[in-house]
């Protein structure tokens, strides 16, 4: 299938500009996609060292590694960053001196109907990002859940009319399986009216399922430690994230992990006793895309930037 779009990373120069790539320096792009956008630039500043590039999608895997796999100094793996402990055990991988997680969807996923995560064309309602993923799709979710589950699931991802989208999907069910994004689609606008502003009430249904099918939430949380568990010491850690869900889970985990706090995020208090931080917090505010950037790139505005620094030592 031919591109329709041609993706473009999301605070590129600021992301590049936290990593302050060495030469020989080892790096991970955790979310490389098709385009393989930061992979390309820290590329650009090596000599001796590295990146490696992971991406759950193998379509954008196989063209990653058809562009830069032949370079010696990238890797490029099909893997979810929530496995990348077991990866860098695997493959023998050195430590890092940086990570980029960058949470949005590329903009060849978007345009794809075969994926189902867009309401704009009509297609399955898969949302996996590979589709042999393992675990339910939004079409199994969305048509065998319970009206509370749902009516939770979409209220944690800001979803106001929750409650009433749920109980129009249970409905619409009983007459036949939810099986396409433009039925679901549909379900959703007859159920609740559109945002302010414009936004479809389509929206943030398709974000809720799209996180539930990939457990996007708890693959955040451990790519995150497993990134920081990874880094040598001075090693930055850059996170992009989109939506507040995503944002909020980055910013909670990152300030328990610079008290040295090891509980589950899921904790709202600390029951560990707080031992010595394995991070300090680069940016306490978010970075955010410059007008510009917005102006070039829509997309781009909702984006903010964490950076976290692995210490070297206990801080005074």
């Amino acid at each position: 299938m031919e591109d329709k779009a041609e993706h473009v990373s999301v605070l590129l120069e600021e992301t590049i500009e936290a990593l302050s790539v060495k030469p020989d320096g080892v790096y991970c792009d955790a979310t490389a996609g098709k385009r393989g956008g930061f992979a390309k630039k820290i590329l650009e500043k090596l000599a001796t060292g590295m990146v490696v590039g992971l991406d759950a999608d193998p379509e954008a895997v196989e063209s990653l590694k058809a562009d830069i796999g032949g370079d010696r100094r990238a890797r490029i793996y099909r893997a979810n960053f929530r496995d990348m402990r077991e990866l860098w055990e695997e493959e023998g991988l050195p430590g890092l001196d940086g990570v980029v997680m960058d949470l949005g969807l590329s903009t060849e996923q978007l345009a794809d109907p075969r994926r189902g995560f867009s309401f704009s064309s009509d297609g399955p309602l898969n949302m996996k990002y590979w589709a042999d993923g393992p675990g339910p799709t939004a079409a199994d979710i969305v048509n065998e859940a319970a009206e509370e589950e749902l009516t939770e699931m979409f209220f944690r991802w800001g979803e106001r009319h929750a409650r009433r989208i749920a109980r129009g999907i249970c409905d619409a069910r009983r007459s036949g399986r939810i099986e396409t994004t433009g039925r679901l689609a549909e379900v959703a606008r007859k159920s609740a009216p559109s945002a302010r502003g414009g936004r479809d009430a389509s929206t943030l249904i398709f974000l809720a399922l799209r996180a539930e099918a990939n457990r996007e939430l708890e693959a955040l949380e451990k790519g995150v430690r497993a990134a920081v568990d990874l880094m040598n010491p001075g090693g930055v850690l850059c996170v992009i994230t989109y939506q507040s869900a995503e944002d909020g889970l980055v910013k909670r985990l990152t300030r328990k992990m610079a008290r040295g706090c090891r509980c589950d995020e899921e904790r709202e208090s600390c029951v560990c006793g707080e031992g010595t931080a394995d991070i300090e917090l680069v940016n306490k505010k978010v970075i955010v895309p410059a007008k510009e950037e917005i102006a070039r790139n829509r997309r781009a505005r909702s984006a903010k930037l964490r950076i976290v620094r692995k210490l070297t030592k206990e801080p005074q």
